[in-house]
């Protein structure tokens, strides 16, 4: 009997003393979160010009982004302007999502609408990949290229100077 109450006064003992050693004034922050719903920014591309996206991202590894683009510019005739509205829409998938670093592999169709001495619509789509870096919590920075395929020429472009800003909520 001594040993059985021996033993409960030492096991009450060591669960009191372990109760006690918690902190209970530190308050812990709450983690961000390794990808935000909805993002909008600023993009310029080599076949969209510049212009604004949003991102909408359905799930941890899946989401999609559209761009509304505009540029213009001259012709070698000073007289003549031009312009190109593009519409753009990808569908994004997340290889490799890190604290600071996410990796996306994409597919994208592109429409370039155009007014000029000659006039002009071009579709295009193709595979891309993404490397987006978060520079802060919630403001990431993306650099892209892709291999599009132009329907209407049929022929292959490739475009490696893209860049996104991004403000996540």
């Amino acid at each position: 009997m001594k040993k059985l109450l021996l033993s409960i006064l030492f096991t009450g003992a060591l669960l009191t003393s372990k109760a006690q050693a918690v902190d209970t004034t530190t308050v812990q922050e709450k983690p961000t979160p390794s990808y935000f719903k909805h993002g909008l920014g600023f993009t310029g591309e080599y076949s969209l010009g510049y212009g604004l996206s949003y991102r909408h991202n359905l799930t941890k590894r899946f989401g999609m982004q559209g761009v509304f683009g505009f540029d213009s510019g001259k012709f070698i005739n000073a007289d003549k302007y031009y312009y190109n509205a593009s519409y753009g829409l990808a569908f994004l998938y997340a290889i490799h999502r890190g604290h600071r670093m996410t990796y996306y592999a994409y597919q994208s169709n592109k429409l370039i609408r155009g007014k000029s001495r000659f006039n002009h619509n071009q579709y295009l789509t193709g595979v891309g990949f993404m490397a987006e870096i978060r520079v802060q919590d919630r403001i990431a920075v993306g650099l892209m290229t892709d291999v599009l395929y132009d329907v209407k020429w049929d022929r292959i472009d490739f475009s490696i100077i893209g860049m996104s800003f991004l403000y996540n909520f």
